[in-house]
């Protein structure tokens, strides 16, 4: 049974640490293809580094919501996966 906090985390804290991570890679391509490429590498492999800048935003949206989705049956998972996120920008 998850905690209150992990409650929190997954239903506040995290959606808003991803809106916030998607919003400077919208600004940022380098960044998000970065996200992309070198750590969401299994959740956007329908995009290679050739494609548009729109297919990168997409799939990092895709990766990013795979994330939140799985954080309810593992919030200690998606709390490390954020730290990464956060230190790579």
């Amino acid at each position: 049974m998850p905690k209150e906090g992990d409650e929190y985390f997954v239903r506040v804290e995290l959606p808003n640490a991803l809106r916030a991570i998607y919003a400077r890679a919208i600004t940022k391509p380098t960044l998000a293809r970065m996200l992309v490429f070198d750590h969401f590498k299994y959740g956007a492999r329908d995009v290679d580094r050739g494609s548009s800048e729109a297919d990168i935003l997409k799939a990092l949206a895709f990766c990013f919501k795979l994330v939140n989705t799985n954080a309810h049956d593992d919030p200690a998972a998606a709390r490390r996966i954020l730290k990464q996120l956060e230190r790579m920008q």
